[in-house]
């Protein structure tokens, strides 16, 4: 027989081991309950890296498209363009020839009446074979050919006869040269300034040797709308035209020309065709049919 303290002993045990049981079945029983909730957000954990993949995959960047403030068209903002596709010119048929292109010619690039500009461009290569140094009140030294240097010179005299002196700001340029100027201008005066300036390389006639800025010798105005309200231009808008020289950005050409009023540009044609132009006042583009 068991003594009463034995009796005692295995009951405490049996009831430590009872309710042991019931402890671990109590657990058990809860994380039974809670499996189907750690398997949802299991599945869900692993299904968000691919979402966010995807969206990292076609997220489109943002373009910023903040306007500059584009610099004044006016040419008092200048001292005197991706560059211009510098392609020769498509020859015209015959039967696409108006009267006045079929008597002048205006392809070749060595001939006087030569149209050079956005739609009419000269290759890079080309270098006038006749430049000159032109014997006249000047900005460093200036070349032109030789026929449009020679004209310029008569006509310097003849204006100085008459109380004007003028200056020659700028003749032939080259196509790197028109291109640092272009590079030079882009970067102080924004994309929308150079496309309505003669400066994109490929579309200027001051790579012919044909085109000269002109000014006044005392440089008031120079490169500068104003310049129209001087006695100088007064002059050349007069004369000019005697010597074979056009004025060829005149107010209201740029739809025409694609170059905005510039009244310091003068260009050489010779003086049938300048006293033509001066007559029925029209830019080359516009006598010519190919603007």
């Amino acid at each position: 027989m068991k003594t009463p303290g034995e009796k005692s002993f295995l009951i405490k045990l049996y009831m430590v081991i009872f309710l042991s049981f019931c402890v671990l079945a109590g657990l058990v029983y809860l994380f039974i309950l809670h499996l189907p909730d750690m398997n949802k957000s299991d599945t869900a954990a692993a299904k968000e890296p691919a979402v966010t993949a995807s969206a990292e995959t076609t997220r489109t960047p943002e373009v910023s498209s903040t306007p500059s403030a584009s610099p004044s068209v006016s040419p008092s903002s200048v001292p005197s363009a991706s560059p211009a596709v510098t392609s020769e010119p498509v020859p015209s048929s015959p039967s696409s020839l108006n009267t006045n292109q079929a008597k002048y010619d205006i392809s070749t690039d060595s001939s006087l009446y030569r149209i050079v500009d956005k739609k009419h461009t000269i290759d890079a290569s080309y270098v006038p074979d006749d430049l000159v140094v032109v014997n006249v009140n000047m900005y460093q030294q200036q070349r032109l050919r030789k026929d449009a240097a020679s004209a310029l010179e008569t006509m310097f005299k003849a204006a100085s006869d008459d109380g004007i002196e003028l200056y020659l700001i700028s003749g032939y340029r080259s196509y790197y040269t028109q291109t640092s100027l272009y590079h030079t201008y882009l970067q102080e005066y924004g994309q929308n300034y150079v496309d309505q300036v003669d400066c994109i390389p490929g579309t200027s006639e001051h790579q012919l040797g044909l085109l000269a800025d002109l000014g006044s010798a005392d440089q008031a105005c120079m490169l500068e709308s104003c310049f129209s309200s001087s006695s100088a231009y007064t002059w050349l808008q007069k004369h000019a035209w005697e010597y074979g020289y056009i004025e060829r950005h005149p107010q209201n050409s740029y739809a025409a020309s694609g170059v905005m009023y510039s009244p310091w540009d003068f260009r050489y044609v010779g003086k049938d065709l300048a006293k033509e132009l001066y007559d029925r006042h029209k830019t080359m583009e516009e006598y010519f049919s190919v603007n």
